[in-house]
This record gives structure tokens, sequence and C-alpha cells, in this order.
């Protein structure tokens, strides 16, 4: 898809005890949440981008100061 964008979204909190993320039910209420948004380009390579970014979603979210 060249010349489109991505929006490109991070959404993490501290998960329950039991570990359980979004993706297996949990729901953050209550929670501190931090959210991060933006629109990149479609890079050349998707894969290698996909696989680059989570790692900085991860970094980012293990940084982020939560109360």
């Amino acid at each position: 898809m060249p010349e489109r964008h991505i929006l490109n979204v991070t959404i993490g909190w501290e998960p329950e005890d039991h570990g359980h993320s979004l993706l297996e039910g949990s729901i953050p209420f209550g929670r501190y949440v931090i959210v991060r948004a933006c629109v990149v380009d479609v890079p050349a390579d998707p894969e290698q981008w996909l696989n680059e970014e989570w790692a900085r979603k991860d970094a980012w979210i293990a940084s982020c100061d939560r109360p």
C-alpha cells in the first residue's frame, strides 16, 4: 500500500494479578492507562518495521511512570 498511512496506536496498563491482557478479556477499569497514537507512512519493509515497532512499544510502555 505505497503512499498510504498507518494509524499506529499503543495502549498499555499494568495487568491484573493473573496477568491477562486485553486480548484475553481483561478490562482496564480503574487502572492507569497510557495511550500513544501517531500517523506513519507505510514502510518499505512492513514486516521488519512491525517487529522493530513492537520492541519500541514494549520499551515505551516499560518506561512510562505509573502512579
